[in-house]
């Protein structure tokens, strides 16, 4: 499940998700948040490793 939710600290977003990576090794993920006017924060990425 994907949650998007505003970050009261920071004024920005939160985004949460479950990885279920089964018997992958190396997963490379990537996000960016954005609506209909654009762009809401920069992309993130990251690469999981077991």
């Amino acid at each position: 499940d994907t949650v998007v939710q505003p970050n009261p600290e920071t004024g920005g977003w939160r985004l949460s998700f479950e990885l279920m990576p089964g018997n992958e090794k190396l997963v490379e993920l990537w996000a960016r948040l954005r609506n209909d006017e654009g762009p809401l924060s920069e992309t993130w990425l990251f690469r999981w490793t077991r």
